[in-house]
């Protein structure tokens, strides 16, 4: 539950597998970035360098590899989604994207909090102050709803929360 930052060498003697509720990440020499946070809508896996190997729940048959500057999306909650025809279980919605450089720095975005970097490109204010609430451990209520889907760019490194917040 969360975020971290991997960095592995390939030892096929001792696989090392990561965990979340909807998938299973097997290391095969890599340095990703998973985000898995129970109540975010998705759980994102992103590879920056070599290959892991993605199992999703309820579909251990379908192995997804993933190649440098992709990243893996699963659904959390396929309620609403269509039923797997062998087990009658909701399948969740996966997609897999290119991992796109920021525009002003050609930084990647996925992995910028681990040089202790809070940045927004082209995201919705709602996902910004979910953001924002894990960053500085805070509560951010937004009260006009037609800000919600607003979209903003942004970083931030030193900034306290008053400075992000009038920013």
């Amino acid at each position: 539950s969360g975020e971290a930052f991997f960095v592995f060498l390939k030892n096929k003697e001792k696989p090392f597998i990561i965990h979340t509720p909807n998938i299973d990440i097997k290391v095969l020499g890599t340095s990703f970035n998973v985000k898995a946070y129970p109540k975010d809508h998705t759980t994102e896996a992103s590879l920056i360098r070599g290959l892991i190997e993605v199992t999703i729940k309820n579909r251990s048959n379908d192995k997804i590899i993933l190649t440098p500057n992709e990243k893996l999306i699963v659904e959390n909650n396929p309620a609403d989604n269509r039923e797997n025809s062998s087990t009658g279980k909701p399948e969740p919605v996966v997609s897999i994207n290119p991992i796109k450089p920021n525009r002003v720095d050609s930084t990647i975005n996925e992995i910028q909090w681990v040089q202790n970097r809070l940045v927004f490109d082209d995201e919705p204010l709602q996902e910004i102050a979910r953001k924002m609430e894990r960053w500085y451990n805070v509560t951010i209520e937004i009260k006009e709803e037609e800000l919600l889907n607003k979209r903003i760019s942004g970083s931030f490194i030193n900034e306290n929360i008053d400075q992000a917040i009038e920013a």
